[in-house]
């Protein structure tokens, strides 16, 4: 009963009251967090405080012996009297180093740790793969490295090679399995030196050093993850004992006591001194402890309770939902019965009624247009996600050979899923953001609300109107609209996304997600003059580019490069100096450039991207009240009257004059179609119409809309490229027209039109 009315529990209605006031999280107001693993919150009142103190009073280098050093130096001491009262300990058993991380601090014990031949570094297959780099230290001096099952940890067998170090969790940030420290005691009995990663865990559970039994060597804490700020600070926690083992090799400035230039001799500080390298982050010390305070407020005991109730009801949540034929949503990984051995985290996976995986980048994109906060992959947890998914060594080898790295959008590859999505609890999570998350899969990936575009077969013979033609020369720029009459080619309209502006850093094709400024450049094909416009709408100014590729020996000088289009990777050649000066300027970003893919195009899939303008008008029927959609924001190359909505459901082939378009599938849409064409170019507070197709156009939970499709005809021949020269005389343009947004037509021998106006058959799939 005592434990119920700490938790702020009202029992007549069974609520759990939030445990701070909604203004101290203003800042993420209208959002459902849901990934303390990933970060945890700070509140306005740890602001507040920190902004009071720095304004009030000032800090100093605390390696001068002056009074604001002496205010650093007192509130680095406090900090480190503060964890260690935390963690029911003190200074006569452990030491506190303050590193730049939890990272930081394991970095040191991998490089100072007195690895040998005869050394053993063992690890809980767990571990985050910041555990699991301390290996390379280790092998490096040619020791062995073992990996143990978490069925298997602790390991039985002695470590009779010393020194030797064995390594865990304390909470899996995978699945949340919380390894008892119990552990460390029975280890050091047989041999081992220990290590455990406490970053999860800090200020989400009690951490309990006073048993001799349940004290580690060496554990590693992290700030952000407990209470949001600071970010670039953590600490390691060393047992006195084991300090004395480590082998420091590297020294900054204050981590000596004397020193010499002219000859190697150093002294080193004794304790922790001694390995806080150059000088520390002495204002984040103060944001460091205004979060420990807080959480003290909060009571760390309150806040490990609270969060076992909320992680049964998440659990509940997730497992409880299922398909209409009975087929349960997910697959949990973890969290057996036994509920003790698991808390704050849940990771799992969605399956469709024939249980095939939905994948979790599109779970954790959907979420987060619904303003929940989901993280998606591996978690940098190799270990736990490869056992919970079954992915073998070899097949992770492979995925990396097929262009899967970490934090891609690869999620399923061989019907198999790469990765979870992780739903993560905190201090200050509610039972009203565990239902969101319920209601957000139920809308998203069980009920159907809308039509879906379902429809019976189409008739086999119908014919429908071209309403409007667009051309995007430069991804992720502005359309050119086409007017009357264009060229076809076997990769779409002629000059369409053979062009695209990438960053000197990066081989990613640039969208308007990624450089915003794309969307005031307004491309212009100028025929008479056989050019690439291309204006920069604010200042009415343009540059020209040739339209043939560029001399072929710029290959042979280097001058090319390697793209990646939705991963997808092709080499293109580089524009001319200006011309990336120009867009540099005008985009306000260095080191831009203007690509040209000589061969094929850059679109993310299909040729063509086709839009049926009845679907655009049951869209806009479907949307909030106010919600204007625009045919524009789907990027259509081609719009069509078809006379009926989700026509483009039963397609299987539209039949023009001279070639068919084939192979359609439907079109997966993301957050790129809530950016307006039209200043300001920036996304819609609604999420409209993403959110609306996650409700009521989705394949797999992926939002859908038009449709993409390959071409084929008699007019075509396996060596025709983009490429067509001489280009015909056609008359003079105004330069006032590149700004326009129209394009004049254009016509060529040897290649198949399409015009404005144009009539088609459909073929329906049955």
């Amino acid at each position: 009963k005592a434990t119920v009315s700490v938790l702020y529990w009202r029992e007549k209605e069974g609520y759990m009251d939030p445990l701070i006031p909604a203004a101290e999280l203003s800042h993420i107001s209208g959002e459902t967090y849901l990934d303390y693993a990933g970060a945890g919150l700070y509140c306005q009142s740890q602001v507040e405080a920190l902004y009071k103190d720095l304004k009030e009073g000032g800090y100093g280098n605390p390696h001068s012996k002056n009074s604001k050093g002496k205010r650093s130096r007192d509130t680095a001491e406090q900090l480190k009297r503060q964890i260690l009262t935390e963690l029911n300990t003190d200074s006569d058993r452990y030491e506190v180093v303050i590193t730049s991380g939890a990272t930081g601090g394991l970095k040191i014990v991998g490089q100072s740790f007195p690895f040998t031949e005869d050394s053993v570094y063992g690890v809980h297959q767990h571990n985050h793969n910041s555990v699991l780099g301390i290996r390379r230290c280790c092998l490096s001096k040619n020791g062995k490295y073992k990996c143990f099952p978490k069925e298997e940890f602790p390991p039985v067998e002695s470590s009779t090679t010393k020194p030797s170090l064995l390594a865990a969790p304390l909470l899996c940030n995978f699945s949340g399995l919380i390894t008892d420290l119990t552990w460390c005691g029975m280890a050091r009995q047989q041999g081992w030196y220990t290590l455990v990663d406490a970053a999860a865990a800090f200020c989400k559970m009690k951490i309990d050093l006073s048993s001799p039994s349940c004290q580690p060597d060496f554990m590693v804490l992290s700030f952000y993850k407990a209470f949001g700020m600071p970010t670039g600070m953590g600490v390691l926690i060393i047992r006195k004992p084991a300090l004395q083992i480590l082998r420091k090799n590297y020294f900054g400035g204050g981590t000596l006591s004397a020193c010499t230039a002219d000859v190697p001799w150093e002294v080193f500080r004794q304790g922790s001194d001694g390995y806080e390298d150059g000088t520390p982050s002495f204002l984040d010390a103060g944001t460091a402890l205004f979060g420990m305070k807080m959480m003290e407020k909060l009571s760390v005991e309150v806040v490990e309770s609270r969060m076992r109730i909320l992680t049964k009801t998440l659990l509940q949540t997730i497992r409880g939902a299922t398909h209409s034929n009975g087929t349960p949503l997910a697959v949990v990984y973890g969290h057996t019965p036994d509920t003790r051995k698991y808390s704050c985290v849940v990771a799992f996976n969605l399956i469709d009624e024939s249980r095939s995986p939905i994948g979790y980048a599109a779970v954790v994109e959907a979420a987060d247009i619904h303003d929940i906060q989901l993280r998606g992959g591996c978690f940098c947890n190799p270990g736990a996600c490869h056992s919970y998914l079954n992915i073998s060594p070899e097949e992770a080898k492979n995925h990396e050979t097929e262009g899967h790295v970490c934090g891609d959008a690869k999620d399923i590859i061989n019907g198999k899923p790469t990765g979870a999505v992780r739903a993560s609890i905190g201090p200050y999570t509610t039972e009203d953001d565990i239902s969101k998350l319920g209601l957000f899969l139920q809308t998203c990936f069980l009920h159907d609300d809308g039509d879906q575009g379902r429809l019976h077969p189409a008739e086999h013979s119908k014919p429908c109107v071209v309403t409007d033609l667009y051309l995007y020369p430069v991804k992720g720029a502005r359309a050119v609209q086409i007017t009357n009459t264009w060229p076809v080619t076997p990769t779409g309209l002629l000059f369409d996304r053979v062009w695209c502006v990438c960053r000197s850093s990066s081989p990613i094709a640039a969208t308007r997600k990624t450089i915003p400024g794309l969307s005031e450049i307004q491309p212009f094909i100028d025929v008479s003059r056989g050019v690439l416009i291309l204006g920069h709408l604010p200042s009415k100014q343009y540059i020209e580019c040739p339209l043939s590729p560029p001399d072929n020996k710029q290959q042979e000088l280097g001058l090319s490069r390697d793209v990646n289009v939705r991963g997808t990777k092709g080499s293109v050649l580089l524009c001319s100096d200006d011309v990336n000066t120009w867009l540099s300027e005008k985009l306000g970003e260095p080191g831009l450039t203007l690509c040209y893919k000589e061969q094929g195009n850059l679109s993310n899939t299909g040729a063509f991207l086709v839009v049926n303008d009845e679907s655009v008008e049951r869209l806009r029927e479907t949307s909030p009240q106010g919600c204007a959609v625009q045919k524009e924001v789907f990027r259509p190359n081609i719009v069509l009257q078809t006379g009926s909505a989700w026509a483009e459901d039963e397609w299987r082939e539209l039949r023009f004059k001279g070639f068919t378009l084939t192979d359609f599938e439907p079109c997966v849409r993301c957050s790129q179609i809530n950016i307006p064409t039209e200043p300001p170019y920036t996304p819609s507070r609604d999420q409209e119409p993403l959110r609306t197709l996650l409700r009521t156009r989705k394949v797999k939970g992926k939002p859908i809309f038009g449709a993409t499709a390959s071409i084929a005809g008699p007019s075509f021949s396996s060596s025709m490229t983009t490429n067509l020269s001489p280009l015909p005389s056609h008359p003079p343009v105004s330069p006032a027209v590149y700004f326009t947004g129209t394009q004049t037509p254009l016509i060529m021998k040897g290649c198949p039109h399409i015009s404005v106006g144009d009539e088609f058959t459909t073929i329906g799939r049955g």
